[in-house]
């Protein structure tokens, strides 16, 4: 069932009035965004920032984080969420609660002998705003006959995914190797080059390359990614290639969306709920 059709069973048995309290910090920490993702997915939630309110009656409290904790006598169920272990707080607060969730496997093992209701469910991350996107580094000036590849780097930069890193000649030698080392590849796009120095440079900042063979390239093996300067076509499939790489280490948290966060805290909440 999805996270809208939870609430709505939640909603009917109810009739629209559970009473969750989720306590969390307001500092703009990671505590802080758990706790206002789930306010703005499951709407018959209260937030108190840093403290429980005490003067009504809750069905769930919940702390993010555990170490938040304090008694709410007039609630039903009190849970928290379980970060990491700094000393035996970690296991004290846990016995005092009816609930546990973790957000690491590591620690829910910590607490299995302790908690007889005892979860794990990670955080989110915004999959929109956290995409890869590839630096490759163009060292040097480039000159009116074209022989330093403008034409090329004027072609991958429609690619959505790529952001060119150019020197243009005017940096210092002492800011060269900074340069080199804020980028993900260097990138040679030249015609002609007599090494060129971006390649040895980039080589001793243990960069990999992106090259035709030109100049000294050819003398070189380990780390140097081939194009064929005459076919523009063979440039756009090795970077294409070099990013799907980048695709298949993101699939790891395709999962670890914040509508999966609240989608689980939702499950286990209606869980709770029904044993009222």
């Amino acid at each position: 069932m999805n996270l809208s059709g939870l609430v709505r069973n939640i909603k009917h048995k109810f009739k629209g009035r559970p009473r969750i309290q989720i306590v969390a910090p307001t500092d703009s920490w990671i505590l802080q965004k758990m706790g206002q993702e789930l306010l703005q997915r499951i709407p018959f939630i209260h937030y108190s920032p840093w403290k429980a309110d005490q003067r009504e009656k809750w069905d769930i409290v919940y702390f993010i984080n555990y170490a938040l904790f304090q008694p709410v006598p007039k609630a039903r169920y009190i849970g928290g969420y379980f970060t990491h272990k700094e000393n035996d707080q970690f296991e004290r607060i846990a016995r005092q609660m009816h609930f546990t969730v973790n957000m690491s496997k590591k620690y829910a093992q910590l607490l299995d002998s302790i908690s007889k209701n005892n979860f794990v469910i990670p955080p989110g991350v915004d999959l929109e705003r956290f995409v890869p996107k590839m630096k490759l580094a163009v060292a040097g000036r480039f000159y009116p006959s074209g022989r330093k590849g403008e034409d090329l780097v004027e072609k991958i930069k429609s690619l959505p995914y790529i952001e060119i890193l150019t020197s243009e000649g005017k940096l210092s030698p002492d800011q060269m190797p900074g340069f080199y080392n804020n980028a993900d590849y260097i990138f040679i796009p030249a015609k002609l080059e007599g090494g060129p120095m971006s390649l040895l440079e980039g080589l001793a900042c243990g960069k990999e390359i992106i090259a035709p063979d030109v100049g000294m390239v050819p003398e070189f093996h380990e780390g140097i990614h081939r194009y064929d300067r005459d076919r523009p076509e063979s440039l756009i499939g090795l970077i294409d290639d070099l990013y799907q790489k980048r695709l298949v280490i993101r699939r790891n948290v395709e999962n670890y969306s914040w509508d999966n966060f609240a989608r689980c805290h939702q499950e286990l909440f209606s869980k709770l709920l029904q044993t009222l």
